[in-house]
Protein backbone atom coordinates (compact mmCIF):
# COMPACT_ATOMS: atom_id res chain seq x y z
CA UNK A 1 0.00 0.00 0.00
CA UNK A 2 2.86 2.34 0.85
CA UNK A 3 4.66 1.54 -2.41
CA UNK A 4 1.49 2.18 -4.40
CA UNK A 5 1.11 5.65 -2.88
CA UNK A 6 4.77 6.40 -3.60
CA UNK A 7 4.37 5.45 -7.29
CA UNK A 8 1.27 7.67 -7.65
CA UNK A 9 3.07 10.57 -5.99
CA UNK A 10 6.14 10.28 -8.29
CA UNK A 11 3.89 10.03 -11.37
CA UNK A 12 1.99 13.18 -10.30
CA UNK A 13 5.25 15.13 -9.81
CA UNK A 14 6.58 14.08 -13.24
CA UNK A 15 3.34 15.06 -14.99
CA UNK A 16 3.26 18.54 -13.50
CA UNK A 17 6.99 18.96 -14.11
CA UNK A 18 6.39 18.34 -17.83
CA UNK A 19 3.59 20.91 -17.87
CA UNK A 20 5.74 23.43 -16.00
CA UNK A 21 8.61 23.00 -18.46
CA UNK A 22 6.22 23.59 -21.40
CA UNK A 23 4.82 26.77 -19.81
CA UNK A 24 8.29 28.08 -18.98
CA UNK A 25 9.32 27.53 -22.61
CA UNK A 26 6.31 29.53 -23.88
CA UNK A 27 7.00 32.29 -21.37
CA UNK A 28 10.60 32.46 -22.53
CA UNK A 29 9.43 32.88 -26.15
CA UNK A 30 7.15 35.76 -25.17
CA UNK A 31 9.75 37.71 -23.23
CA UNK A 32 12.45 37.01 -25.85
CA UNK A 33 10.55 38.96 -28.54
CA UNK A 34 12.65 41.93 -29.67
CA UNK A 35 9.73 44.17 -30.53
CA UNK A 36 7.31 45.75 -28.07
CA UNK A 37 4.37 44.80 -30.28
CA UNK A 38 3.77 41.06 -30.22
CA UNK A 39 3.00 39.08 -33.37
CA UNK A 40 1.32 36.38 -31.30
CA UNK A 41 -1.17 38.61 -29.43
CA UNK A 42 -4.81 37.66 -29.41
CA UNK A 43 -7.10 39.36 -31.98
CA UNK A 44 -7.82 42.96 -30.93
CA UNK A 45 -4.96 42.84 -28.41
CA UNK A 46 -1.40 44.17 -28.44
CA UNK A 47 1.54 43.25 -26.21
CA UNK A 48 3.38 46.32 -24.93
CA UNK A 49 6.32 46.67 -22.55
CA UNK A 50 6.59 49.11 -19.67
CA UNK A 51 9.45 49.17 -17.16
CA UNK A 52 10.64 45.74 -18.39
CA UNK A 53 7.24 44.09 -17.98
CA UNK A 54 5.03 43.07 -20.89
CA UNK A 55 1.25 43.54 -20.89
CA UNK A 56 -1.49 42.47 -23.28
CA UNK A 57 -3.92 45.37 -23.78
CA UNK A 58 -6.62 46.51 -26.23
CA UNK A 59 -5.32 47.89 -29.53
CA UNK A 60 -6.75 51.39 -28.84
CA UNK A 61 -4.95 51.62 -25.52
CA UNK A 62 -1.76 50.37 -27.14
CA UNK A 63 -1.96 53.08 -29.81
CA UNK A 64 -2.29 55.77 -27.14
CA UNK A 65 0.62 54.26 -25.21
CA UNK A 66 2.87 54.26 -28.29
CA UNK A 67 2.00 57.91 -29.06
CA UNK A 68 2.70 58.84 -25.45
CA UNK A 69 6.11 57.15 -25.65
CA UNK A 70 7.01 59.08 -28.87
CA UNK A 71 9.46 61.93 -28.78
CA UNK A 72 7.61 65.23 -28.35
CA UNK A 73 9.65 67.52 -30.58
CA UNK A 74 7.16 70.36 -30.17
CA UNK A 75 8.16 70.66 -26.54
CA UNK A 76 11.93 70.53 -27.10
CA UNK A 77 13.02 74.14 -26.70
CA UNK A 78 16.61 73.30 -27.65
CA UNK A 79 15.55 72.09 -31.12
CA UNK A 80 13.55 75.22 -31.93
CA UNK A 81 16.21 77.53 -30.50
CA UNK A 82 18.59 76.12 -33.12
CA UNK A 83 16.17 76.66 -36.04
CA UNK A 84 17.39 79.54 -38.23
CA UNK A 85 15.60 81.67 -40.84
CA UNK A 86 17.32 84.20 -43.07
CA UNK A 87 16.57 86.23 -46.17
CA UNK A 88 18.54 84.88 -49.15
CA UNK A 89 21.34 87.02 -50.62
CA UNK A 90 19.16 87.82 -53.67
CA UNK A 91 16.34 88.91 -51.32
CA UNK A 92 13.74 86.83 -53.15
CA UNK A 93 13.43 83.79 -50.86
CA UNK A 94 13.72 82.61 -47.26
CA UNK A 95 16.39 80.10 -46.16
CA UNK A 96 15.22 77.70 -43.44
CA UNK A 97 17.71 75.65 -41.39
CA UNK A 98 16.64 72.81 -39.07
CA UNK A 99 19.20 71.35 -36.63
CA UNK A 100 18.24 67.86 -37.86
CA UNK A 101 15.86 66.09 -40.21
CA UNK A 102 12.38 65.69 -38.80
CA UNK A 103 10.98 62.15 -38.79
CA UNK A 104 7.21 61.96 -38.40
CA UNK A 105 7.54 58.52 -36.80
CA UNK A 106 10.19 59.50 -34.25
CA UNK A 107 9.32 63.14 -33.53
CA UNK A 108 5.54 63.16 -33.49
CA UNK A 109 5.61 66.17 -35.87
CA UNK A 110 3.32 65.73 -38.90
CA UNK A 111 3.82 69.11 -40.65
CA UNK A 112 5.69 72.41 -40.40
CA UNK A 113 4.68 75.61 -42.22
CA UNK A 114 6.31 78.91 -43.05
CA UNK A 115 3.77 81.72 -42.67
CA UNK A 116 3.89 85.34 -43.78
CA UNK A 117 1.31 87.43 -41.91
CA UNK A 118 0.87 91.18 -42.56
CA UNK A 119 1.27 93.18 -39.38
CA UNK A 120 -2.28 94.51 -39.82
CA UNK A 121 -4.35 95.17 -36.72
CA UNK A 122 -7.72 94.39 -38.40
CA UNK A 123 -8.78 93.42 -41.90
CA UNK A 124 -12.39 94.56 -41.79
CA UNK A 125 -11.99 98.17 -42.85
CA UNK A 126 -12.08 99.03 -46.55
CA UNK A 127 -8.43 100.12 -46.56
CA UNK A 128 -7.05 96.99 -44.87
CA UNK A 129 -9.42 94.47 -46.48
CA UNK A 130 -6.99 94.26 -49.40
CA UNK A 131 -4.36 92.85 -47.02
CA UNK A 132 -6.21 89.51 -46.96
CA UNK A 133 -4.43 88.76 -50.25
CA UNK A 134 -1.08 89.37 -48.54
CA UNK A 135 -1.37 86.37 -46.20
CA UNK A 136 0.77 83.42 -47.33
CA UNK A 137 1.65 79.93 -46.10
CA UNK A 138 4.06 77.31 -47.49
CA UNK A 139 4.55 73.74 -46.28
CA UNK A 140 8.17 72.91 -45.47
CA UNK A 141 9.98 69.67 -46.32
CA UNK A 142 10.70 67.76 -43.11
CA UNK A 143 13.28 65.46 -44.71
CA UNK A 144 15.73 68.32 -45.35
CA UNK A 145 17.77 70.21 -42.78
CA UNK A 146 18.23 73.16 -45.16
CA UNK A 147 15.82 74.50 -47.76
CA UNK A 148 15.30 77.70 -49.70
CA UNK A 149 11.67 78.76 -49.91
CA UNK A 150 10.54 81.00 -52.74
CA UNK A 151 8.08 83.20 -50.87
CA UNK A 152 6.24 85.58 -53.20
CA UNK A 153 4.17 88.16 -51.37
CA UNK A 154 1.35 90.38 -52.60
CA UNK A 155 1.19 93.93 -51.36
CA UNK A 156 -1.99 95.85 -50.70
CA UNK A 157 -3.17 98.84 -52.71
CA UNK A 158 -2.07 102.43 -52.38
CA UNK A 159 -5.04 104.59 -53.30
CA UNK A 160 -7.01 107.35 -51.62
CA UNK A 161 -8.99 104.66 -49.76
CA UNK A 162 -6.41 101.87 -49.24
CA UNK A 163 -2.80 101.39 -48.20
CA UNK A 164 0.19 99.12 -48.68
CA UNK A 165 1.24 96.49 -46.14
CA UNK A 166 3.87 97.98 -43.83
CA UNK A 167 5.61 94.69 -43.01
CA UNK A 168 5.13 90.94 -42.65
CA UNK A 169 5.80 88.71 -39.67
CA UNK A 170 7.51 85.47 -40.79
CA UNK A 171 6.55 82.58 -38.52
CA UNK A 172 7.17 78.86 -38.14
CA UNK A 173 4.08 76.80 -37.26
CA UNK A 174 4.36 73.11 -36.30
CA UNK A 175 1.57 70.54 -36.05
CA UNK A 176 2.05 67.30 -34.13
CA UNK A 177 0.09 64.06 -34.16
CA UNK A 178 -1.37 65.05 -30.81
CA UNK A 179 -2.03 68.76 -31.38
CA UNK A 180 -2.23 71.31 -34.20
CA UNK A 181 -0.25 74.52 -33.78
CA UNK A 182 1.81 72.89 -31.06
CA UNK A 183 4.64 75.32 -31.82
CA UNK A 184 4.32 78.90 -33.10
CA UNK A 185 7.07 81.48 -33.17
CA UNK A 186 8.07 84.58 -35.13
CA UNK A 187 11.55 84.48 -36.65
CA UNK A 188 11.75 87.43 -39.05
CA UNK A 189 10.14 90.68 -40.05
CA UNK A 190 10.31 91.58 -43.72
CA UNK A 191 9.23 94.58 -45.79
CA UNK A 192 10.02 96.25 -49.09
CA UNK A 193 13.30 97.60 -47.71
CA UNK A 194 14.83 94.15 -47.04
CA UNK A 195 12.86 91.84 -49.37
CA UNK A 196 12.25 92.14 -53.11
CA UNK A 197 9.86 89.30 -53.95
CA UNK A 198 6.77 91.48 -53.38
CA UNK A 199 4.26 92.31 -56.13
CA UNK A 200 1.40 94.79 -56.05
CA UNK A 201 -2.23 93.67 -56.07
CA UNK A 202 -3.96 94.22 -59.42
CA UNK A 203 -7.58 94.60 -60.43
CA UNK A 204 -8.69 91.67 -62.58
CA UNK A 205 -9.49 92.66 -66.17
CA UNK A 206 -10.19 90.92 -69.49
CA UNK A 207 -11.16 93.30 -72.29
CA UNK A 208 -12.86 90.57 -74.33
CA UNK A 209 -15.30 89.77 -71.49
CA UNK A 210 -16.52 93.21 -70.48
CA UNK A 211 -18.64 95.47 -72.68
CA UNK A 212 -16.35 98.49 -73.35
CA UNK A 213 -19.11 100.94 -72.41
CA UNK A 214 -19.33 99.34 -68.96
CA UNK A 215 -15.78 100.43 -68.16
CA UNK A 216 -15.71 103.38 -65.77
CA UNK A 217 -12.95 105.19 -67.69
CA UNK A 218 -14.20 104.31 -71.17
CA UNK A 219 -13.11 106.95 -73.69
CA UNK A 220 -14.25 107.39 -77.26
CA UNK A 221 -10.61 107.93 -78.24
CA UNK A 222 -9.95 104.23 -77.47
CA UNK A 223 -12.13 103.06 -80.35
CA UNK A 224 -13.48 104.36 -83.64
CA UNK A 225 -16.40 106.76 -83.56
CA UNK A 226 -18.91 104.28 -84.97
CA UNK A 227 -18.11 101.70 -82.27
CA UNK A 228 -18.23 104.41 -79.61
CA UNK A 229 -21.68 105.57 -80.69
CA UNK A 230 -22.91 101.96 -80.79
CA UNK A 231 -21.74 101.43 -77.20
CA UNK A 232 -23.14 104.76 -76.06
CA UNK A 233 -26.59 103.96 -77.41
CA UNK A 234 -26.44 100.45 -75.90
CA UNK A 235 -26.68 101.98 -72.42
CA UNK A 236 -29.57 104.20 -73.45
CA UNK A 237 -31.48 101.32 -75.01
CA UNK A 238 -31.00 99.16 -71.93
CA UNK A 239 -32.36 101.89 -69.67
CA UNK A 240 -35.37 102.40 -71.95
CA UNK A 241 -36.32 98.72 -71.51
CA UNK A 242 -37.30 99.48 -67.91
CA UNK A 243 -40.71 100.69 -69.07
CA UNK A 244 -41.46 97.22 -70.49
CA UNK A 245 -40.85 95.37 -67.22
CA UNK A 246 -43.71 93.87 -65.18
CA UNK A 247 -45.46 96.26 -62.80
CA UNK A 248 -44.42 96.43 -59.15
CA UNK A 249 -45.98 93.71 -57.01
CA UNK A 250 -47.40 93.61 -53.47
CA UNK A 251 -45.40 90.43 -52.79
CA UNK A 252 -42.18 92.30 -53.60
CA UNK A 253 -42.95 94.93 -50.98
CA UNK A 254 -43.72 92.20 -48.44
CA UNK A 255 -40.42 90.42 -49.17
CA UNK A 256 -38.62 93.75 -48.71
CA UNK A 257 -40.25 94.12 -45.28
CA UNK A 258 -38.64 90.95 -43.87
CA UNK A 259 -35.41 88.98 -43.85
CA UNK A 260 -34.11 85.65 -42.49
CA UNK A 261 -31.10 85.42 -40.19
CA UNK A 262 -28.51 82.64 -40.51
CA UNK A 263 -29.43 79.37 -38.79
CA UNK A 264 -33.02 80.57 -38.28
CA UNK A 265 -35.86 79.18 -40.35
CA UNK A 266 -38.22 82.11 -39.89
CA UNK A 267 -38.87 85.65 -41.11
CA UNK A 268 -37.97 88.66 -38.98
CA UNK A 269 -38.95 92.28 -39.59
CA UNK A 270 -36.52 94.29 -41.69
CA UNK A 271 -38.31 97.43 -42.83
CA UNK A 272 -37.79 98.62 -46.40
CA UNK A 273 -36.87 102.15 -45.32
CA UNK A 274 -33.76 100.72 -43.63
CA UNK A 275 -32.58 98.86 -46.72
CA UNK A 276 -29.17 99.69 -48.12
CA UNK A 277 -29.47 101.00 -51.69
CA UNK A 278 -26.69 101.76 -54.15
CA UNK A 279 -26.78 105.26 -55.59
CA UNK A 280 -24.80 107.78 -57.62
CA UNK A 281 -21.79 106.28 -59.40
CA UNK A 282 -20.98 102.66 -58.45
CA UNK A 283 -17.76 101.04 -59.73
CA UNK A 284 -17.09 97.32 -59.29
CA UNK A 285 -13.57 95.86 -59.14
CA UNK A 286 -12.49 92.22 -58.70
CA UNK A 287 -9.37 91.30 -56.69
CA UNK A 288 -7.50 88.12 -55.72
CA UNK A 289 -8.20 84.60 -57.00
CA UNK A 290 -10.53 85.75 -59.78
CA UNK A 291 -11.56 83.59 -62.75
CA UNK A 292 -13.09 84.64 -66.07
CA UNK A 293 -16.58 83.50 -65.04
CA UNK A 294 -16.55 86.02 -62.18
CA UNK A 295 -16.13 88.94 -64.58
CA UNK A 296 -18.68 87.41 -66.95
CA UNK A 297 -21.20 87.39 -64.11
CA UNK A 298 -20.47 91.03 -63.26
CA UNK A 299 -20.82 91.96 -66.95
CA UNK A 300 -24.26 90.30 -67.03
CA UNK A 301 -25.31 91.98 -63.79
CA UNK A 302 -24.42 95.41 -65.17
CA UNK A 303 -26.64 94.69 -68.19
CA UNK A 304 -29.52 93.70 -65.89
CA UNK A 305 -29.11 96.68 -63.55
CA UNK A 306 -29.14 99.14 -66.42
CA UNK A 307 -32.59 97.77 -67.24
CA UNK A 308 -34.03 97.31 -63.77
CA UNK A 309 -32.40 100.33 -62.07
CA UNK A 310 -31.96 102.84 -64.92
CA UNK A 311 -31.07 105.75 -62.60
CA UNK A 312 -28.09 103.81 -61.27
CA UNK A 313 -24.74 104.66 -62.85
CA UNK A 314 -22.93 101.34 -62.54
CA UNK A 315 -19.69 100.22 -64.19
CA UNK A 316 -16.45 98.25 -63.79
CA UNK A 317 -12.86 99.48 -63.65
CA UNK A 318 -9.43 97.95 -64.10
CA UNK A 319 -8.03 100.95 -62.22
CA UNK A 320 -8.10 100.35 -58.48
CA UNK A 321 -8.28 104.08 -57.75
CA UNK A 322 -11.72 104.23 -59.43
CA UNK A 323 -13.26 101.22 -57.64
CA UNK A 324 -15.70 101.98 -54.81
CA UNK A 325 -17.32 98.53 -54.45
CA UNK A 326 -14.45 96.00 -54.38
CA UNK A 327 -15.11 92.25 -54.52
CA UNK A 328 -12.38 90.08 -52.98
CA UNK A 329 -11.84 86.43 -53.90
CA UNK A 330 -9.74 84.52 -51.34
CA UNK A 331 -9.92 80.93 -50.05
CA UNK A 332 -11.48 80.36 -46.62
CA UNK A 333 -8.49 78.55 -45.14
CA UNK A 334 -7.92 78.16 -41.42
CA UNK A 335 -5.27 80.87 -41.76
CA UNK A 336 -7.54 83.41 -43.46
CA UNK A 337 -10.42 82.55 -41.16
CA UNK A 338 -8.39 83.13 -37.98
CA UNK A 339 -6.87 86.42 -39.13
CA UNK A 340 -9.50 87.99 -41.37
CA UNK A 341 -13.17 87.08 -41.09
CA UNK A 342 -13.92 83.90 -39.11
CA UNK A 343 -15.37 82.30 -42.26
CA UNK A 344 -14.50 78.68 -41.43
CA UNK A 345 -17.70 76.74 -40.80
CA UNK A 346 -19.67 79.97 -41.04
CA UNK A 347 -19.73 81.63 -44.48
CA UNK A 348 -18.75 81.25 -48.14
CA UNK A 349 -19.44 84.90 -48.89
CA UNK A 350 -19.85 88.09 -46.85
CA UNK A 351 -21.07 91.57 -47.72
CA UNK A 352 -19.57 94.19 -45.42
CA UNK A 353 -22.19 96.90 -45.11
CA UNK A 354 -20.78 100.45 -45.27
CA UNK A 355 -22.79 101.56 -42.23
CA UNK A 356 -21.47 98.90 -39.87
CA UNK A 357 -18.99 101.54 -38.70
CA UNK A 358 -18.45 104.99 -40.14
CA UNK A 359 -18.25 105.59 -43.90
CA UNK A 360 -14.53 106.33 -43.75
CA UNK A 361 -13.98 102.81 -42.39
CA UNK A 362 -16.07 100.79 -44.86
CA UNK A 363 -16.21 103.23 -47.75
CA UNK A 364 -19.29 104.52 -49.54
CA UNK A 365 -20.68 101.12 -50.58
CA UNK A 366 -18.79 98.59 -48.43
CA UNK A 367 -17.08 95.57 -49.95
CA UNK A 368 -17.63 91.86 -50.65
CA UNK A 369 -15.62 88.71 -49.89
CA UNK A 370 -16.15 85.42 -51.79
CA UNK A 371 -14.61 82.04 -50.88
CA UNK A 372 -12.49 81.27 -53.95
CA UNK A 373 -12.18 77.54 -53.18
CA UNK A 374 -15.37 76.99 -55.16
CA UNK A 375 -15.38 76.93 -58.94
CA UNK A 376 -18.04 78.04 -61.39
CA UNK A 377 -21.60 77.17 -60.50
CA UNK A 378 -22.01 77.50 -56.77
CA UNK A 379 -19.35 80.22 -56.78
CA UNK A 380 -21.46 82.35 -59.15
CA UNK A 381 -24.52 81.81 -56.97
CA UNK A 382 -22.59 83.14 -53.94
CA UNK A 383 -21.30 86.12 -55.96
CA UNK A 384 -24.80 87.11 -57.15
CA UNK A 385 -26.14 86.59 -53.61
CA UNK A 386 -23.63 89.01 -52.07
CA UNK A 387 -24.15 91.59 -54.82
CA UNK A 388 -27.86 91.24 -54.05
CA UNK A 389 -27.10 92.29 -50.46
CA UNK A 390 -25.10 95.28 -51.72
CA UNK A 391 -28.15 96.27 -53.80
CA UNK A 392 -30.40 96.06 -50.73
CA UNK A 393 -31.91 92.57 -50.86
CA UNK A 394 -32.31 90.50 -47.70
CA UNK A 395 -32.73 86.75 -47.23
CA UNK A 396 -35.93 84.82 -47.83
CA UNK A 397 -37.24 81.24 -47.62
CA UNK A 398 -38.27 80.96 -51.29
CA UNK A 399 -36.62 77.96 -52.94
CA UNK A 400 -36.39 79.80 -56.28
CA UNK A 401 -34.30 82.79 -55.22
CA UNK A 402 -30.59 83.54 -55.21
CA UNK A 403 -31.18 85.19 -51.81
CA UNK A 404 -32.78 82.07 -50.31
CA UNK A 405 -31.92 80.61 -46.93
CA UNK A 406 -34.22 77.66 -47.48
CA UNK A 407 -32.76 74.19 -46.99
CA UNK A 408 -34.36 73.27 -50.31
CA UNK A 409 -33.00 76.18 -52.36
CA UNK A 410 -31.93 75.30 -55.90
CA UNK A 411 -29.05 77.83 -55.63
CA UNK A 412 -29.59 79.69 -58.92
CA UNK A 413 -26.65 81.49 -60.50
CA UNK A 414 -28.73 84.54 -61.48
CA UNK A 415 -31.43 86.87 -60.20
CA UNK A 416 -34.72 84.97 -60.38
CA UNK A 417 -38.23 86.46 -60.71
CA UNK A 418 -38.44 86.68 -56.89
CA UNK A 419 -35.23 88.75 -56.82
CA UNK A 420 -35.95 90.85 -59.91
CA UNK A 421 -39.37 91.98 -58.73
CA UNK A 422 -37.82 93.20 -55.46
CA UNK A 423 -35.11 95.13 -57.32
CA UNK A 424 -37.78 96.52 -59.64
CA UNK A 425 -39.59 98.03 -56.65
CA UNK A 426 -36.54 99.02 -54.62
CA UNK A 427 -35.09 101.08 -57.49
CA UNK A 428 -38.36 102.47 -58.82
CA UNK A 429 -37.63 106.08 -59.84
CA UNK A 430 -40.88 107.24 -58.20
CA UNK A 431 -39.55 106.40 -54.73
CA UNK A 432 -37.29 108.44 -52.50
CA UNK A 433 -34.82 107.19 -49.91
CA UNK A 434 -36.09 105.91 -46.54
CA UNK A 435 -39.70 105.70 -47.74
CA UNK A 436 -41.91 103.48 -45.56
CA UNK A 437 -44.15 100.67 -46.78
CA UNK A 438 -47.55 102.43 -46.31
CA UNK A 439 -46.32 105.39 -48.33
CA UNK A 440 -45.01 103.06 -51.05
CA UNK A 441 -48.38 101.28 -51.26
CA UNK A 442 -50.08 104.61 -51.94
CA UNK A 443 -47.44 106.08 -54.27
CA UNK A 444 -47.14 102.98 -56.47
CA UNK A 445 -50.85 102.21 -56.46
CA UNK A 446 -50.50 98.81 -54.78
CA UNK A 447 -53.45 96.94 -53.30
CA UNK A 448 -53.27 97.36 -49.49
CA UNK A 449 -55.49 94.30 -48.94
CA UNK A 450 -53.17 92.05 -50.98
CA UNK A 451 -50.16 93.50 -49.18
CA UNK A 452 -51.69 92.58 -45.80
CA UNK A 453 -52.60 89.11 -47.08
CA UNK A 454 -49.00 88.45 -48.08
CA UNK A 455 -47.84 89.70 -44.69
CA UNK A 456 -50.19 87.32 -42.89
CA UNK A 457 -49.25 84.35 -45.13
CA UNK A 458 -45.58 84.91 -45.88
CA UNK A 459 -45.10 81.59 -47.67
CA UNK A 460 -47.41 82.87 -50.44
CA UNK A 461 -44.85 85.60 -51.30
CA UNK A 462 -42.71 83.00 -53.01
CA UNK A 463 -45.38 82.03 -55.52
CA UNK A 464 -46.31 85.50 -56.75
CA UNK A 465 -44.27 85.27 -59.95
CA UNK A 466 -44.82 87.03 -63.25
CA UNK A 467 -43.91 85.44 -66.59
CA UNK A 468 -42.77 88.89 -67.71
CA UNK A 469 -39.41 88.21 -66.04
CA UNK A 470 -38.64 85.12 -68.15
CA UNK A 471 -36.70 86.97 -70.86
CA UNK A 472 -34.44 88.69 -68.35
CA UNK A 473 -33.85 85.32 -66.65
CA UNK A 474 -33.08 83.63 -69.98
CA UNK A 475 -30.61 86.41 -70.83
CA UNK A 476 -28.78 85.89 -67.53
CA UNK A 477 -28.63 82.15 -68.21
CA UNK A 478 -27.20 82.75 -71.68
CA UNK A 479 -30.24 81.27 -73.41
CA UNK A 480 -30.96 84.39 -75.47
CA UNK A 481 -28.78 87.20 -76.80
CA UNK A 482 -28.98 90.85 -75.88
CA UNK A 483 -30.62 91.59 -79.22
CA UNK A 484 -33.25 88.94 -78.57
CA UNK A 485 -33.84 90.32 -75.07
CA UNK A 486 -34.41 93.83 -76.44
CA UNK A 487 -36.73 92.50 -79.12
CA UNK A 488 -38.76 90.40 -76.68
CA UNK A 489 -39.16 93.16 -74.10
CA UNK A 490 -40.18 95.64 -76.78
CA UNK A 491 -42.89 93.15 -77.67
Amino acid sequence: MHKTKMIIFITWIMAWTSIAIEQLTLTHKYISLEQNISSVALPGKTVIEKNGTKFMVDDKLASKHIQAEQRDLCGEDKFWEEVELAISPKRKSIIVQFPEKISIKDSGIKSVYLQAIPQTVAYRSLSTSFHMHSISQIKLRLSETSQEVSLQLINGLETNYSEFVDSWSIKIIANSIKKDNCYISEFLEINTSNYDNITNLDTFYESEILEPVFEASYQHTETDEEAYMENFFLIQKLKQLNSFLPEVHEAALTLLSYTVWPEEDKYVISEIQNRNKLHDKVVFGLFGDVIDDDLKSVNTIIHVLNIIAPDLDISYSSKASEVNLPIHFAPCTELLSSHVNGCEGYAVGIYYHPHTFDQSSRGKFGYIWIDSRYKSGFRQSVLIHEIGHALGLGHNLCTDSVMSYSDFSNEPEYFTAIDLMQLRLLYDKRLVNFEKAPSIVTKLGLDPVKYKEYKSDKSSMCFAKDSGWNDLINFQQGNISLQELKGNLNG
